[in-house]
């Protein structure tokens, strides 16, 4: 069983635009997920930064198989809230993916999927990179 870590980050920046008081403006969201894996146990941090809302940090711990992380996400909302949900992680050669749309239902305090697994789809790439610490 392999022990290693993981670093993904992805920053999207807008052009500059002019708001409607004549100020130049950008938006910038960034997402930073980090993952420690020993054999097919995973934990890790997800934050996710969006220019037009609160700061989301949380914890995920979960298994993985196949490249596939089935993980629950511990967070707290903006209103002070802790909250988890059920996430998937697929992760390829330079890059992981997170599931994307889907229904949920709560299920013992835990957001889980109602839907089939055999039919997830991926969110846009979010690119390895050097775990610096």
């Amino acid at each position: 069983m392999s022990k290693h870590s993981l670093c993904y980050e992805k920053i999207i920046k807008s052009d500059p635009v002019r708001s409607e008081n004549g100020q130049m403006i950008s938006f910038m969201d960034s997402m930073f997920l980090q993952l420690d894996i020993n054999g097919k146990n995973v934990k890790g941090t997800f934050e996710w930064m969006p220019s037009k809302s609160k700061y989301i940090t949380g914890t995920l711990k979960g298994k993985i198989e196949e490249n596939l992380i089935k993980a629950i996400y511990t967070y707290q909302t903006s209103e002070g809230l802790m909250q988890q949900e059920e996430r998937y992680i697929k992760l390829e050669e330079d890059s992981a993916y997170f599931r994307v749309g889907g229904k949920m239902r709560l299920k013992d305090g835990v957001y889980v999927y109602t839907n089939d697994q055999d039919n997830m789809q991926f969110g846009a790439a979010i690119p390895l990179k050097y775990c610096g610490l």
